[in-house]
């Protein structure tokens, strides 16, 4: 399992999902295209109002992956009609977030009980507990003076903070 993934767990005729978050990141091309990985998982974006956060959807990503879902609604070239598309493309008021997993059954469940809905194929209960890292990706002002072509890696600063509630 990677860092930000998904564990699961049955005991007590009782299906227990733990899902690891990603740190929160603003949507910016050059983060989204070094540190997203290209691999299915479910992504939530998230609109800054004021102080806080406030969730904007949930989407389930698995031919493509995270990171070709985050660039295309960053696109405004691209096709598609993705109500959160609009919220993407303003880079100082979205952010995102994602988990990441290889079993389309456990992100469809993790899904349903995201959004609410009745997960598919399961007769058993499911409960979800979701830590948070309480990390942000950020993207460092370049220096102008100093500025290349291809920005550095050394732009990008993950602050990771203690994941466990």
């Amino acid at each position: 399992m990677t860092s930000w993934g998904i564990d699961r767990q049955i005991t007590d005729g009782r299906l227990f999902y733990t899902v690891r978050w990603s740190p929160w990141g603003p949507m910016d091309k050059d983060l989204v295209n070094k540190r997203v990985p290209a691999e299915s998982g479910i992504y939530q974006l998230y609109r800054r109002d004021g102080r806080g956060l406030t969730l904007a959807g949930s989407r389930l990503c698995w031919y493509g992956g995270i990171r070709h879902s985050l660039r295309e609604l960053m696109d405004p070239l691209a096709p598609g009609s993705d109500d959160l598309k609009p919220l993407a493309m303003e880079r100082d008021k979205a952010f995102f977030r994602y988990v990441l997993s290889s079993s389309m059954r456990d992100l469809e469940n993790v899904m349903a009980w995201l959004t609410g809905s009745d997960p598919r194929d399961e007769e058993i209960p499911i409960l979800v507990d979701e830590i948070d890292c309480r990390g942000l990706y950020r993207i460092e002002p370049r220096d102008e003076s100093n500025d290349t072509s291809e920005p550095a890696m050394s732009n990008f600063v993950i602050s990771t903070g203690d994941t466990h509630r």
